[in-house]
């Protein structure tokens, strides 16, 4: 088992760790099967995470509110992967396992005979053995004021990352982040991600260059953890004028939400309306809403070296 987890609260890149890691695993010969918990999603017991599809309810779900929207996104980029959600990961992997066959079947998917369970968020979840343990920190704010909640962004001391047998810096390329760790895990592998912009992507997953943003007023939103890291990263691609609105990390949109961003884009003159993936996925689920909302898709680049420790 390979566990994807942080230190902190708040957006580190580690949804796009977990899907970077299952399409690796893939191109090695294994079938990953991803746990989560599902942040915010209500359902309790285990379920497959799908997206557009017309299955069993008791198996299968696709309602964001239900799901929680990490798991949808994940799905979505990796239809053909068991994206369990439950409570209860232990239960939410013993679901995967008896229900398999029944996935391959109902999705029409291969299935290889060997199984890597990656763990969503699971560096503080003790109750399931991992053999690697990968946590990612977010370079440009790897660890706030260096405080345990509620006064700062710590879910614990700084000293546990002499857990961590890989650590992956997203977002940032700073030695001075490597020194820190360093006092704290002289002998971890250290990673650093490459993030790139590389086009635009619609509800029903037609792609377009990024130059489709070329002398285009633009209005954008975004309720993720980092909602000024997105917004500048519009900024860095294009000299067009934005209007932005930020919402809270993991905001489930209203079908209110989504008109009065369709007027407010409307009476400002835009010409396009540009959010994340991570939105996106979660207003597709109002289907003619959608229409006209583009998502900006973000390359996720990891050193090849990466990868082959998780297996050594």
């Amino acid at each position: 088992m390979i566990s994807v987890g942080n230190i902190t609260v708040g957006g580190t890149g580690k949804t796009p760790t977990v899907i970077s890691i299952a399409e690796d695993a893939i191109k090695r010969g294994y079938q990953p099967i991803i746990l989560t918990r599902g942040y915010k999603g209500k359902r309790k017991k285990p379920i497959f995470v799908v997206e557009d599809k017309d299955l069993d309810v008791n198996l299968y779900c696709n309602n964001p509110k239900e799901t929680g929207d990490e798991p949808l996104l994940i799905s979505s980029r990796l239809p053909c992967v068991p994206v369990v959600k439950s409570q209860s990961r232990y239960d939410g992997g013993m679901f995967a396992l008896a229900y398999l066959k029944r996935f391959k079947e109902d999705t029409g998917c291969s299935i290889h005979s060997r199984i890597v369970f990656i763990l969503d968020d699971g560096f503080q979840h003790w109750r399931l053995y991992r053999d690697v343990d990968v946590v990612v920190i977010d370079g440009l704010n790897p660890f706030g004021n260096q405080k345990l909640l509620p006064l700062g962004r710590l879910r614990e001391p700084l000293t546990e990352l002499k857990r961590a047998d890989v650590l992956l810096i997203t977002r940032s390329f700073k030695q001075e982040i490597v020194e820190i760790i360093r006092k704290y895990n002289k002998d971890v592998n250290i990673f650093f991600t490459k993030t790139n912009p590389v086009g635009l992507i619609d509800a029903l997953k037609h792609r377009y260059p990024l130059s489709a943003l070329n002398g285009k007023r633009i209005f954008a939103f975004s309720g993720i953890g980092n909602n000024e890291q997105f917004k500048q990263m519009i900024q860095d691609i294009t000299s067009s004028d934005i209007h932005f609105r930020g919402f809270n990390d993991h905001h489930y949109y209203s079908t209110y939400d989504i008109s009065d961003i369709k007027n407010e884009a409307d009476k400002l003159g835009c010409d396009i309306i540009l959010t994340t993936e991570k939105d996106l996925i979660k207003i597709k689920y109002f289907q003619t809403l959608a229409t006209d909302i583009y998502a900006l898709q973000i390359s996720f680049e990891i050193e090849p070296e990466f990868y082959h420790l998780l297996y050594m």
